[in-house]
């Protein structure tokens, strides 16, 4: 790595998932050393009579960041209490809590598929007595469309050619359903790296499009009567190069495994679905899941089973692009590692209804948290959700652009 930088940009994660950063002069930067942060003002960690957290740069996550001006190495960070304890609301610890537990099963590969829009103009304007909200798609090509329709292509290959700088394999990228909706499909990743590059693929992605004066959201719904934007999840089990869900057939483990992913759906909603635009998005009308099912080749299933292919892989489609990774991804794989360990038969799930919003998911959760035990531990569930109802109470609470539409007159 080279030493010619002039600043160090240190990254961190919210309990909601986005991401923030602090940076300083290069030559003011140690690996060893913490630097105060204000957790009053980080959504899901402390209160003001508390504020006082630490970041620190972890080794192994540096980057180059291509989004400065002047060299700049960005870190990934751990977030510590003032005592030099690491924060129990840092997202970031429950992958290594997962990664743990998981090892002892075997080593488990994710792809991810990373669903977006892109706008030309999208923002919202408050002022007083009002607000506006702007969104304005200016292509309208569908699944697969080629060129010229397809005028967000050189924009996919900027971006992927940016990850490849990165260290981030991509696997395809394509135009998908929506007026300028996209997907980028990364390649199978070691769950210690799947978080933190869905991360970083956001930042690149939204920082690619601001370079070129567009807008990209990963926001579930963002457009009545088109396509959501999902976060969907390929995992496979294995133990050296063989899959233990099976070949052509699925396995006896591949088959607890996903008995309990299906049994403990409804508690991974409010991880899957944090947002009250989330519930908009689950619609069979737009190969979004509505119910508990498995299905070989069916994109309306919550799980997927890829046909083509000799291994047996799952796809959860349950997720959108509002997820924070670092609580889905682990709660996912400990709600199948449960099924592996009680030996649950998915024949037996019952095919119920997902989460119809936001308040109910937090009632499954809070009915079936057991599983996440020593994963997401209660303290933590409870700042989460309050995070999330307080925010969904917030929106519930304001006029829809559809109400004005109906009512105005």
């Amino acid at each position: 790595m080279r030493k010619s930088f002039d600043w160090v940009d240190l990254k961190y994660v919210d309990l909601h998932g986005g991401l923030h950063h602090l940076t300083l002069p290069y030559e003011r930067f140690s690996l060893k050393e913490y630097y105060g942060i204000d957790g009053s003002s980080i959504p899901g960690f402390n209160d003001r009579t508390k504020s006082d957290l630490m970041i620190r740069a972890d080794p192994g996550t540096e980057f180059i960041d291509p989004f400065f001006e002047k060299p700049t190495l960005s870190y990934l960070s751990v977030v510590y209490d003032p005592d030099g304890k690491r924060f129990d609301f840092d997202p970031r610890g429950v992958v290594m809590k997962i990664v743990q537990l998981a090892r002892r099963f075997g080593d488990f590969d994710i792809r991810p598929e990373l669903e977006f829009y892109i706008f030309r103009r999208f923002g919202v304007e408050h002022w007083a007595g009002g607000y506006s909200v702007t969104l304005e798609a200016d292509d309208h090509a569908t699944y697969h469309s080629s060129r010229p329709v397809d005028r967000y292509l050189p924009i996919r290959n900027e971006i992927t050619e940016v990850l490849k700088g990165l260290g981030i394999p991509v696997r395809f990228h394509h135009h998908e359903n929506g007026p300028g909706q996209q997907e980028i499909e990364l390649e199978r990743r070691p769950l210690t790296r799947v978080c933190d590059e869905i991360i970083i693929t956001r930042y690149v992605i939204s920082n690619v499009c601001n370079r070129h004066g567009l807008s990209a959201t990963f926001l579930a719904k963002p457009l009545p009567g088109q396509p959501g934007s999902g976060l969907h999840l390929h995992q496979v089990l294995k133990r050296g190069k063989r899959s233990l869900f099976g070949r052509k057939t699925i396995s006896k483990t591949g088959s607890f495994y996903l008995g309990g992913l299906l049994t403990h759906t409804p508690a991974l909603g409010v991880f899957a679905n944090p947002t009250t635009n989330s519930y908009r998005r689950l619609d069979l009308d737009f190969e979004s899941p509505t119910e508990i099912t498995t299905g070989f080749g069916d994109r309306t299933a919550l799980v997927r089973v890829p046909e083509y292919g000799n291994e047996i892989t799952f796809e959860f489609r349950m997720g959108d692009g509002t997820a924070n990774p670092y609580l889905l991804i682990p709660a996912m794989i400990a709600a199948g590692i449960d099924g592996v360990r009680n030996r649950i038969d998915p024949d037996r799930v019952e095919a119920l209804l997902l989460p119809r919003d936001i308040n109910q998911a937090i009632e499954y959760l809070y009915a079936d948290y057991q599983f996440l035990s020593g994963i997401i531990e209660y303290p933590l569930i409870e700042r989460y959700t309050r995070l999330i109802k307080r925010i969904g109470a917030q929106v519930s609470k304001s006029p829809h652009p559809l109400e004005y539409e109906v009512y105005h007159d």
